[in-house]
């Protein structure tokens, strides 16, 4: 009875003192059931450790705030940046491709030996039934078409043929069409050719009025100041030569003068 109390009383100061229970039993590290032991009286005193407890861990209010504060500052950074890249690609685009559609419609009148004609349109995306508008005002899009009288059989209706405009089966080489709020305006010498340029078989644009080599504007404007050149102005001078400007309108859109 003395040798049960000696060893329970051991037991009890051994834990006390911070043995492992196991090993205040007896238990050596090197027997298989130490650990398995050790584990039950652990889980009986409510002793085993949360091994998950780390990765259950979320985000306090705090660390909350400051991820929300420092996504709102870079967006105020980024969004003036992204609102310039997108005002200058509505620019340059419609811009390069009235470019563009002079200077095939100059090369298709020399190689085909027959006017063309690049004039305002309203319908330009209307495939066949596209035409030209004579009228003042600002244009949504542009066509350009061989001016030859074809009614698309290769017959040649005389009486269309270099009237400048587009009759049924006359061929179309080009369409654009452009989108609020993006402003195209033609300058007065341009305008004063029913919004129209004509390029003759020479590869030359004439005034009609005095038969002088053409010479004008066509601006693609924005009314903002992001760009503050604003304007990106398509010039014709001397009647075949076709460049593009940028211009600083001040956040306006005004009409162009024939030269600059």
């Amino acid at each position: 009875m003395l040798a049960s109390r000696w060893r329970l009383r051991s037991f009890r100061l051994s834990v006390e003192a911070g043995a492992p229970a196991a090993t205040a039993l007896g238990c050596q590290s090197s027997q298989s059931g130490c650990a398995v032991l050790q584990r039950a009286i652990n889980q009986s005193k409510g002793r085993v450790p949360d091994q998950n407890r780390g990765s259950q861990r979320g985000f306090t209010l705090v660390e909350l705030m400051i991820t929300i504060t420092v996504a709102a500052v870079l967006l105020m950074i980024a969004f003036p940046s992204f609102k310039l890249m997108n005002n200058i690609s509505r620019l340059t685009t419609p811009a390069n491709e009235l470019v563009a559609t002079m200077q095939v419609a100059r090369i298709e009148a020399v190689r085909r030996n027959a006017r063309t004609v690049v004039c305002r349109s309203d319908n330009a995306d209307a495939g066949a039934a596209a035409s030209c508008v004579t009228t003042a005002g600002n244009w949504t899009g542009w066509i350009a078409f061989v001016d030859n009288g074809d009614d698309g059989t290769g017959t040649i209706v005389a009486a269309n043929a270099r009237n400048g405009v587009r009759d049924a089966g006359e061929t179309l080489i080009r369409a654009t069409t452009v989108n609020a709020p993006v402003l195209v305006t033609p300058s007065a010498a341009i305008a004063a050719e029913s919004n129209r340029i004509v390029f003759r078989a020479d590869g030359m644009s004439h005034a009609a009025a005095n038969n002088a080599p053409l010479s004008g504007i066509v601006s693609v404007c924005l009314a903002d100041t992001t760009p503050a050149e604003n304007a990106r102005e398509v010039t014709l001078s001397a009647g075949s030569r076709v460049s593009i400007h940028r211009f600083a309108g001040g956040g306006a859109c005004a009409t162009p003068p024939d030269s600059r």
